[in-house]
């Protein structure tokens, strides 16, 4: 959609959606289609750069690691 990924649930539970929720989802969908004609280049471009920040152990860490 407009060059960037959307994800769209088109499911709940292994069924179609329907009523309200597939109402819900199109408004969703829309909205974002609506948003990203809007968007310039460089908004899209920062859409793909997003900082991920987690922490692990230093021992696990360090553990998954074969040093000989």
């Amino acid at each position: 959609m407009e060059g960037l990924p959307y994800q769209r649930k088109v499911e709940e539970d292994g069924k179609p959606l329907t009523g309200k929720a597939a109402a819900k989802e199109e408004a969703r969908y829309d909205k974002a289609v609506e948003e990203r004609k809007h968007m310039t280049l460089d908004q899209k471009r920062s859409f793909f750069h997003r900082n991920v920040n987690f922490s692990l152990p230093l021992n696990y860490l360090a553990s998954q690691f074969d040093i000989a």
